[in-house]
């Protein structure tokens, strides 16, 4: 874990985030304007990156088109996959990512983070 410890607390830092830290559980999650949550939680030597938003009305809608674009684009770069979330009594798309150990830089952990949030983005327009 201290790769990603490491990892992430440059990228915090790089990005003005001294609060962007994984917690003694492996993971940090940290909340952005307009609802959405960027996190990332260590799992074995890997790494899970996510962003989540809410989604109050049009979930199943929001899931087929995921489910679509992750069809269309399975051959254009990392995958990335996605999940409808209760929490907190309120429902959450999530787009999730993997990095794998020798992804272990802040460069790429920051490229994880805009790559989910990008398809949240292009998720949520119909």
């Amino acid at each position: 874990m201290h790769a990603w410890e490491t990892a992430i607390r440059q990228l915090g830092d790089q990005l003005g985030l001294p609060q962007l830290r994984l917690g003694v559980n492996g993971r940090f999650a940290f909340p952005l304007e307009g609802g959405r949550h960027i996190g990332a939680e260590v799992l074995g030597d890997g790494l899970l990156v996510y962003a989540s938003d809410p989604v109050p009305y049009d979930g199943a809608q929001r899931l087929m088109r995921a489910w679509t674009r992750s069809y269309v684009t399975r051959l254009a770069g990392p995958p990335v996959q996605t999940v409808l979330r209760e929490q907190d009594n309120e429902l959450r798309m999530l787009a999730i990512a993997r990095l794998s150990a020798r992804q272990s830089s802040p460069r790429s952990v920051h490229a994880a983070i805009r790559r989910v949030s990008e398809w949240l983005d292009d998720i949520r327009r119909p």
